[in-house]
């Protein structure tokens, strides 16, 4: 990243910039994880739970599904929704499946299973750690860089 031939407080500053910027999304990350677990725990607290029945499967790339389900609210309106994340694998057409949905606005809804709930919290913990380890291994770097070069004996510019 900086030749030998740099200074401790250039290279101070190259370090520093990477760090605030590492930190910086560490910070959106984290925001991003902490909105998306608030946002299904709501869902969860204001929610209904039926059963419901794939009718129809959207493919997506890469061979990720996306399952259409149709399920009765308690007020009796029947829905037929296509779930917003594409896995794989997902359930097939004619597989019942648990809802949950927002008693306010049934179209708020998703598949009541653990990563129709809780993938968009993994991501952002995913991303969060990911960044966490590159301020750490920019830290480590940095302290390593720094003391090779005042080992070195080279002057501050």
């Amino acid at each position: 990243m900086v030749n030998a031939e740099g200074s401790p407080v250039r290279t101070r500053r190259v370090f520093a910039i990477l760090f605030k910027v590492y930190g910086f999304l560490f910070l959106i990350a984290t925001i991003g994880t902490v909105i998306s677990l608030v946002c299904v725990n709501d869902l969860l607290a204001n929610a209904a739970h039926v059963d419901g029945q794939v009718v129809d499967v959207s493919y997506g790339s890469k061979g990720t599904r996306a399952p259409v389900v149709r399920f009765k609210t308690a007020s009796g309106e029947m829905l037929q929704l296509q779930s917003d994340l594409h896995t794989s694998p997902a359930p097939n057409v004619g597989d019942s499946v648990k809802v949950v949905y927002r008693t306010s606005n049934p179209r708020d809804w998703r598949i009541d299973d653990w990563i129709h709930l809780y993938f968009w919290t993994l991501m952002g913990s995913i991303f969060m750690f990911a960044w966490a380890m590159a301020i750490t291994i920019t830290t480590l770097v940095a302290r390593y860089q720094i003391r090779k070069l005042e080992r070195a004996g080279a002057s501050p510019v």
